[in-house]
């Protein structure tokens, strides 16, 4: 089955086979995809992390060379030239340097992190807005922000909260430390949101925007409330 890439800064994935469905994830500039089937307008494809959704084909790239060693963009944007087109791309975009013109600055190779490298990347998008589906710089959501910082650092993680639940090992409160995440739930038991935690009792997360909270044993306190936005549900220590 042919490989093919995301050829602009972020295209949408949608849920339905049309531009005003539901936008249920992106795929960054560089990364890679199967189409499982065609129709007229629409294909319908399988992401490397088995998420499945309808995307617009005018975005789409044919890419026949594996590339040896993968880099991605470190910063929330880089300047790229990429097939006669100019533009800027988002942090996790995934950049071929047989191909793709950039600043040595702009990326790096995969390696795997620590919990302080994966911290300060995190810092990085504070104030972002929040975009349901989101994962770049542009707007991104809870689980669009854990999975990009995952897999810039070398890890990967499933798409959405309640999938990344199931990843790393059980950490209990009193014994989490920074970089561990942690996921929240509704009033049925259902993982909902996840942040990171970037110190013992603040977290980092997607709500509304980018932020940054107070995190007790009960969940997100936001200061300025005075209210628990999310409620705790478990911490599990990935990185």
């Amino acid at each position: 089955m042919i490989t093919y890439s995301c050829k602009i800064a972020c295209a949408p994935i949608r849920l339905e086979q049309s531009d005003k469905s539901e936008m249920i994830s992106q795929l960054l500039f560089g990364e890679t995809f199967k189409i499982i089937k065609t129709t007229k307008s629409w294909k319908r494809i399988k992401t490397h992390d088995g998420y499945e959704g309808w995307i617009d084909p005018r975005v789409i790239a044919n890419t026949k060379a594996v590339i040896k060693e993968k880099c991605y963009v470190n910063k929330l944007w880089a300047h790229v030239i990429s097939s006669g087109m100019e533009m800027f791309v988002p942090y996790g975009s995934e950049l071929n340097p047989e191909k793709d013109e950039f600043s040595i600055h702009d990326f790096t190779f995969v390696t795997k992190s620590g919990p302080e490298k994966i911290i300060q990347d995190a810092l990085l998008f504070l104030n972002t807005p929040y975009l349901w589906g989101g994962r770049s710089s542009f707007g991104v959501d809870c689980s669009g922000l854990m999975q990009v910082l995952a897999k810039v650092n070398g890890y990967t993680l499933a798409r959405d909260a309640s999938q990344q639940v199931n990843s790393g090992k059980a950490v209990e409160y009193g014994k989490h430390n920074i970089g561990d995440l942690a996921f929240f739930q509704d009033e049925s038991g259902k993982i909902v949101h996840v942040g990171i935690l970037s110190a013992k009792d603040e977290i980092i997360h997607a709500s509304g925007w980018v932020r940054s909270d107070l995190f007790d044993e009960k969940g997100i306190l936001v200061e300025s409330s005075s209210l628990y936005s999310h409620h705790l549900a478990c911490i599990r220590r990935i990185f």
